[in-house]
């Protein structure tokens, strides 16, 4: 079974997903020093993006039936139920457990194995939407970098890598929520 692209829930513009908190959130983790301070600004964006999408389902009669998510996997479970693309949600479940690993003390850094596995999860993901590129096809530029110039993904660093991952990730949820499409995007269910 495929997702559609759209629902008819009303469409977020692009103002909905950067607002001025999270915009500064995005610069931060561009120019962050640590692996740590990454993870969690990106946690705290993606969760960000998860509630905005939500906001557009949960309207009239399911705002009551439906409670709103204080966790960011119950939020992430909810969107996919309302039609995230199961690709989507895998990339942001493993961001999820990178994140919890760190928190509650499984793991005092962020593996470099957990950040290859958010690379390849993304990766899938941009493979599941026609029409978008894939991750090899980019490069990044990080301020914070100790390599000048452009870095491809991989073999430049955890930290690099996981911007760079997480960069993909964004750019392709904000293009799934905001641009409406006439095709069918992602497998729903497995």
């Amino acid at each position: 079974m495929k997702a559609s692209a759209k629902s008819s829930s009303p469409i977020l513009r692009q103002d909905d997903l950067f607002p001025p908190e999270i915009a500064e959130l995005l610069k931060d983790i561009g120019t962050s020093q640590d692996d740590a301070g990454v993870l969690l600004r990106c946690h705290l964006v993606a969760e960000s993006i998860l509630g905005k999408f939500l906001s557009t389902h949960r309207t009239g009669a399911l705002r009551t039936l439906i409670p709103e998510p204080q966790q960011f996997g119950h939020k992430l479970a909810l969107s996919s139920a309302f039609g995230l693309p199961v690709e989507l949600g895998l990339a942001m479940h493993q961001l999820n457990l990178m994140r919890n690993k760190l928190a509650h003390g499984r793991g005092a850094s962020v593996l470099p194995s957990d950040v290859q596995e958010f690379g390849r999860k993304v990766s899938a993901a941009l493979k599941s939407i026609p029409g978008l590129r894939p991750m090899e096809d980019f490069k990044i530029r990080l301020e914070s970098s100790k390599h000048a110039g452009p870095q491809a993904y991989g073999g430049t660093g955890n930290r690099t890598d996981l911007v760079f991952a997480f960069a993909m990730l964004y750019t392709t949820l904000a293009t799934w929520i905001v641009t409406p499409a006439e095709d069918s995007v992602g497998s729903r269910h497995r």
